[in-house]
């Protein structure tokens, strides 16, 4: 009998009743959890900020959050000069505008109310007096000042994706597929596209519903022109997406690329504001094709891309001429599984003279520089560590990233000097720090002397804080978003260990917990978390609600292990694609491989 049938004949008895023999586990004092405390809400964890975005003259941060941990966001402004926090907006009282085929009872109206996620889209205008934000579908300003919050725009059909120009003279914005922009001193509105349908989308993500928060859009840095994402998904097929909210299950059509089915035919087009005439580039013949950077030289003549294949086995990073739309290769990597998808920006650096991006293409994710005119890149960083979320600001001779070379389960923020090639570690504390926002550059404040990150570990819930840049290692609190009953709970801190996989012997990482009163000499029944795949990585010193759920478990006397099987991200390539068309081969037995280590610990 193979491994994999002895595992589904006896294993699973295993499973739920595994002797552990292991030292762990910090324990704050308090009431025990349960399961109704996490899912219920306010969440006593509270509710974390999203969205930090700098003000221009880099004193103030403003964000979305709710600090009564309900699902509700208003806008938030910190003061950095003053060491104070406020909120902007009270949108609750805006109510969402009635519609005649709404068929909800008054009970699904009234809970529809309670999950409302409230502001979105946040943005600074550039003269730092005013935040744009959208609520509801529409676009608002709130004066920094005076705290005045305006409806400008308030249409049937919606806005969203809002962004100043560069001057601050105008206003763009989505609506039904086009883009649009406000003329603030003329206060006109003007329509840049006219393509926009139910199948053709222009500057905006096409049907994850976070890709609406994607700036597929940029301003030129002059603001006459914008460089914008064409979607035409009129070839692919719609699938069903159920509804479980509610007393009956509903289902919507949504044309939704499938695993080795259509995508969107794309092209990327630069549209001036006088004349409306758009410059297609030549990205060839093939229209299938996914694009991860958008992003325009300071002196506005090209567009740096970072392309990908279909297949997601080739990578290219592009420049194109925003004049003739002429595009020109500058990298090329090709991968026989498919190519890291933590590798998808790529930044100008050196006054524009080169190229900043990330690869594992030696085994871990590092940095590399590459000439815009030609010449093999240069890796700027290397070890048995990974790169993540890289910013290149001030002209490009700095590269700000966070990276695992600390440990595995933790992420911290270094500085990379370009010129001197010397690295520094800038936090220090136990944990997690990440970016602010998933998407876009937001970490640095303009004047470049602060940086504001979330920081979390297991025992902390994900608030944010500023770094001064130069003073390395100074990190203040922004938020603190938990309850005053968080303290009341009993909260166990996991213990992280290390296992070689029953197979091939490869190192595998997993944290566990057990119960409070937890004997060496019993047998305890043992619950294995499975994190699922599309490269994620659980094994971490950071908040999760799903490890609150595993801890009310080991209150039941279950021991509970979360394994970073194969598949996982944070160990490098060779790891990530083990999996390479071999899913419940490697990563399974490597869930089965920690039942035996801990049986084999008594």
């Amino acid at each position: 009998m193979n491994r994999l049938s002895s595992f589904y004949s006896g294993k699973i008895a295993v499973l739920t009743s595994a002797l552990v023999l292991l030292l762990f586990s910090d324990l704050v004092a308090g009431k025990p959890l349960s399961i109704e405390a996490i899912y219920t809400h306010p969440f006593f964890y509270g509710i974390s900020p999203r969205e930090a975005i700098w003000s221009p003259n880099s004193d103030k941060i403003a964000f979305s959050w709710n600090d009564g941990g309900e699902r509700f966001r208003d806008v938030w402004l910190y003061d950095l000069k003053k060491d104070r926090l406020s909120c902007l907006t009270d949108m609750a009282g805006i109510k969402e505008d009635p519609k005649e085929d709404d068929e909800r009872t008054r009970e699904e109206r009234k809970e529809a109310e309670k999950l409302r996620g409230g502001v979105s889209s946040l943005r600074w205008s550039p003269d730092g007096k005013k935040i744009a934000f959208v609520y509801l579908g529409d676009v608002f300003t709130v004066n920094v000042e005076n705290k005045e919050a305006v409806r400008i725009l308030h249409t049937e059909a919606g806005e969203k994706n809002p962004q100043y120009s560069p001057d601050g003279k105008y206003l763009s914005f989505i609506r039904g597929g086009d883009l649009w922009y406000l003329d603030l001193e003329k206060h006109r509105v003007e329509q840049l596209t006219t393509t926009g349908t139910d199948t053709v989308v222009n500057g905006a993500g096409y049907y994850l519903s976070w890709l609406d928060e994607v700036s597929c859009y940029r301003w030129s840095p002059d603001s006459k022109r914008i460089a914008f994402m064409r979607y035409d998904l009129s070839e692919i097929d719609p699938i069903l997406i159920p509804d479980y909210v509610g007393k009956k299950v509903k289902t919507t059509e949504q044309k939704r690329s499938i695993a080795g089915g259509k995508l969107a035919n794309s092209k990327i087009g630069v549209i001036s504001l006088k004349g409306r005439e758009t410059l297609w580039l030549d990205m060839g013949e093939e229209t299938e094709y996914y694009i991860r950077t958008l992003r325009w030289s300071s002196a506005g003549d090209r567009l740096l891309l970072d392309k990908v294949s279909k297949a997601q086995k080739d990578r290219w990073i592009l420049v194109a001429d925003c004049h003739s739309g002429k595009v020109e290769e500058i990298f090329h990597e090709s991968d026989t599984a498919w190519v890291s998808s933590i590798s998808g920006e790529c930044f100008w650096g050196r006054e524009g003279k080169t190229i900043v991006f990330s690869s594992d293409r030696t085994g871990y994710n590092h940095l590399y520089s590459i000439s815009v005119n030609d010449g093999e890149p240069e890796q700027l960083t290397s070890g048995d560590w990974e790169v993540r979320d890289p910013e290149v600001p001030f002209g490009g001779w700095w590269v700000y990233f966070f990276s695992t070379e600390v440990a595995i389960p933790e992420r911290h923020l270094f500085l990379l000097d370009l010129k001197t090639g010397k690295k520094e570690r800038l936090t220090f504390e136990e944990g997690w720090s990440s970016p602010p926002q998933r998407y876009g550059e937001n970490m640095l404040s303009p004047d470049g002397k602060r940086a504001v990150l979330y920081y979390t570990n297991n025992l902390t819930p994900p608030d944010y804080c500023s770094v001064d840049l130069g003073k390395r290692g100074k990190v203040s609190r922004i938020t603190n978003s938990v309850l005053p009953e968080f303290s009341e709970y009993e909260l166990s801190r996991p213990e992280f260990f290390t296992f070689a996989s029953d197979v091939d012997g490869e190192t595998v990482h997993a944290l566990v917990w057990k119960p409070e009163d937890f004997d060496a000499a019993k047998r305890y029944p043992l619950i294995v978390h499975i994190h699922g795949a599309g490269y994620a990585q659980a094994v971490c010193n950071y908040w999760s609600r799903t490890n609150l759920f595993h801890q009310v478990l080991a209150q039941e006397g279950f021991v509970v292990v979360t394994v970073d099987y194969r598949g996982s991200s944070g160990y490098g390539r060779k790891f990530r694609t083990d999996v390479y068309r071999h899913l419940g081969n490697l990563d399974l037995e490597d869930a089965v491989s920690v039942v035996e280590y801990l049986n084999g610990l008594g």
